[in-house]
């Protein structure tokens, strides 16, 4: 369909990123998807083009063309409406045979030929092509050596300058809106004997959607369109911008948001009069209609969700919203009705659930299933080969979790009424020619005097464990809440490594006992690292920089009577220059970000931060190897 390919033009110009790929995925070809954004509302002007997502081509095997329909079924069922392939990527051997516009011809020509079926993916006549360079050591990141444009028409090449951005998100939430759609509806399923067929049939009535007259509604501003007309404003509404002029007209000027700041939540409407394609006329009241439909008893009635997310520019044309978000339902009811029969045997309820992912710049949608008919709940464990090749597909480490239910986006912070990720608005290091080094992941900061409880003065060790607890917590690896004291201490004993003395005292606790709760109630293991004196903290520079780029976790660190937590290092491996980013358990404030770092409580801090006359001890938590 015409909208789900961007037209790319000799004159647009494109913006991309490095991207992040882990040595075990194989395919050296992965299909960019993109977003159009026009400088100007004016037909004739240039378009800009913002690479926000790529994923690898698992069906390319050492020179064979991929099977292109299979890699449009995937683009299709998981990047939001409106986001749409727009080139391809290059690397390792095929990268190494792109070095110029002539060789870059002779590889497009190879996996683009006619007959390939590439146009189920791409249906416009010039496609993007980036030729990857080589990352740099113990980096993922592949920096975009060339760019090239491939006409797939008269097969010629040639070179193109885009603009590599590092705040690509920010970028496009400034020049697009997010649009979701919720809805849901009982599918009838006879019950017979072949369910399958059952399964297909009922489903073919429910998504030719055109037939049953919906319209679309949404609520912010009061207004119902289809695919021909709209009600519910007076301005002409002529593209997407056009609603950011009523959300501002709307909105208190002191209060004003960008429209792109937010999510645009749509209503699903069915007409009562199936034949009609528009939506109902504002101006004449209508009575309500209830109908009665006898059935037999032999049928399941199956709960279906429709959760669509649609991407689009500010300048995507207002009439067009109808067709795009109508045609990303269809899309997900066809993975739907995959997912609804599980092991091919028996009804399943599904899960819709949306991510965010590295080398994306908007969500990813998954349907997973959820609860046989006749069975318990399936558990994330029982969905682990269905995950494995959607890393792959992704270009994901598989040895962390992404795509389990408990990474998905939520309105609500899992870990309810804490401060989540406050390094982010802290200063530079300001170290000339260090490398960085931070925390990968989300983490809440836990403090002293937080939850009702006052744990001054002996309660730092706990604190950064709760820390490094809800680490593990965002990233999906555990759903179970982040312990208390006595919990903690409750561990300890259980586990061998305390008299029950300790439960509910003030005792303090150091970083080997971080390490047995982890590993008694998660199962982490964790690397202690011991350093003789605060001096010679300067010397783990290398072994920081490690631990953040393999692992990624927080670092609790105990020494003296203070525990502390890390989150970063930046060090200088000429110089030896160092500095640590400290998480401060100590604060006792109230949860305020602009306190927090004008006071210092998460910042850089110089090896002198550090007594040298006493010990330290790092517990290092390591990743849990799964998916």
């Amino acid at each position: 369909m015409a909208h789900r390919c961007i037209e790319v033009r000799r004159k647009d110009q494109f913006y991309i990123y490095a991207l992040q790929i882990p040595p075990s995925i194989s395919s050296d070809v992965g299909v960019l998807l993109g977003v159009s954004f026009a400088t100007t509302f004016m037909p004739e002007a240039a378009d800009e083009v913002a690479v926000v997502g790529c994923c690898a081509c698992l069906t390319y095997h050492d020179g064979r063309q991929p099977e292109w329909q299979e890699e449009a079924e995937f683009v299709k069922a998981h990047y939001p409406a409106g986001v749409c392939p727009c080139g391809i990527f290059l690397r390792g051997k095929l990268a190494a045979k792109a070095q110029d516009q002539h060789k870059v011809k002779e590889v497009c020509k190879r996996l683009l030929r006619t007959g390939s079926g590439y146009q189920f993916l791409f249906s416009t006549e010039y496609i993007l092509v980036a030729v990857l360079g080589t990352p740099e050591e113990d980096s993922m990141e592949h920096p975009v050596a060339h760019c090239y444009l491939y006409n797939s028409v008269t097969n010629k090449v040639s070179t193109v300058s885009p603009i590599i951005v590092t705040g690509l998100s920010q970028w496009c939430e400034d020049k697009s809106v997010i649009f979701r759609l919720l809805a849901s509806f009982y599918l009838e399923v006879p019950a017979t004997d072949n369910v399958t067929v059952a399964l297909k049939e009922s489903f073919m009535k429910e998504t030719d959607l055109r037939s049953h007259g919906v319209t679309l509604y949404i609520p912010s501003f009061g207004i119902t369109m289809s695919s021909n007309s709209y009600i519910g404003s007076d301005r002409m509404l002529r593209t997407v911008a056009d609603l950011w002029e009523l959300h501002r007209d709307s909105m208190d000027k002191e209060k004003l948001k960008p429209l792109s700041a937010e999510v645009l939540n749509l209503e699903l409407l069915y007409s009562t009069n199936p034949n009609s394609s528009s939506p109902p006329s504002d101006k004449h009241s209508t009575a309500p209609i209830a109908s009665y439909q006898p059935h037999d008893l032999t049928h399941h009635n199956i709960p279906v969700p429709i959760d669509v997310v649609a991407m689009l520019s500010l300048t995507t044309p207002f009439n067009a919203i109808y067709d795009i978000i109508l045609e990303g339902i269809s899309l997900q009811l066809k993975q739907i009705e995959k997912f609804t029969l599980w092991k091919e045997t028996e009804l399943c309820t599904v899960n819709v659930d949306h991510f965010v992912l590295p080398n994306h710049h908007c969500p990813i949608t998954m349907v997973y299933p959820c609860k046989p008919h006749n069975g318990a709940m399936i558990k994330d464990s029982d969905l682990v080969d269905l995950r494995r090749p959607l890393h792959n597909n992704f270009m994901l480490p598989n040895n962390r979790p992404y795509l389990r239910h408990a990474n998905r986006i939520t309105a609500k912070n899992k870990d309810t009424g804490h401060l989540m990720n406050v390094h982010i608005g802290v200063k530079p290091p300001g170290i000339d020619g260090g490398t960085i080094a931070t925390v990968n992941g989300s983490y809440s900061y836990y403090h002293y005097m937080q939850d009702g409880m006052d744990d001054k003065s002996w309660g730092c060790a706990y604190r950064s464990l709760q820390t490094l607890w809800s680490w593990y917590l965002h990233q999906g690896y555990t759903t179970k809440p982040v312990p208390n004291h006595r919990v903690i201490q409750q561990t300890l004993v259980d586990s061998g490594d305390k008299p029950p003395s300790l439960v509910g005292s003030k005792q303090w606790i150091g970083s080997f006992e971080v390490n047995v709760v982890l590993n008694h109630l998660l199962g982490v293991t964790s690397k202690i690292l011991h350093v003789p004196s605060g001096a010679e903290m300067g010397s783990q520079g290398r072994q920081l920089l490690l631990h953040f780029r393999t692992h990624g976790t927080p670092i609790m660190i105990g020494g003296g009577v203070l525990a502390h937590t890390i989150l970063g290092v930046c060090y200088n491996n000429q110089t030896g220059d160092i500095k640590f980013l400290i998480l401060d358990p100590h604060y006792t404030g109230k949860d305020e970000l602009t306190t927090i770092l004008n006071k210092g409580w998460c910042s850089w801090k110089k090896l002198d931060f550090w007594d040298k006359e006493a010990h330290y001890n790092m517990c290092m938590p390591q990743l849990i190897d799964g998916i």
